[in-house]
């Protein structure tokens, strides 16, 4: 995530072992403040916290060409200061802390289900509340 620029890079990795930029990049999140990057065990979508503006992009990973394709509606509202992310290996699930700002500490986690084209919709009485200033999130194994 490219905070400065509120876009994300895509690189890719030749045979010989040569790393290029990928055709397209970088992407606009639609954010302000892109911080956290979280990528679904399949590596089929990707999911990148903006700040400022208190949401999720959310996008598609082409398999052949890594390009990105922003899911419809992204991105999608969180709490205050999304931060850091983690995709669940097993389910849909994406977990976002909302870290807050310095006028607003943040106190709360988004879930949400993941559907079809990495579109995000958040599940039944998210965000939750938890300590002051969530600062990273995860599944556990």
């Amino acid at each position: 995530a490219n905070i400065s620029s509120d876009t994300v890079s895509v690189f890719g990795v030749t045979s010989a072992g040569v790393v290029t930029e990928q055709t397209g990049s970088p992407y606009v999140t639609g954010g302000t403040t892109a911080t956290g990057l979280a990528i679904d065990a399949l590596g089929a979508r990707l999911y990148v916290s903006n700040k400022d503006s208190n949401n999720v992009s959310a996008f598609a990973i082409d398999a052949t060409t890594g390009a990105l394709t922003a899911a419809a509606g992204s991105p999608f509202l969180a709490g205050v200061g999304p931060e850091s992310l983690s995709v669940d290996r097993s389910t849909s699930l994406v977990l976002v802390s909302n870290r807050g700002s310095t006028a607003q500490p943040g106190t709360t986690v988004s879930i949400f289900n993941s559907g079809v084209g990495a579109v995000l919709t958040p599940v039944s009485s998210s965000p939750f509340t938890v300590g002051s200033e969530p600062a990273e999130i995860g599944f556990g194994p």
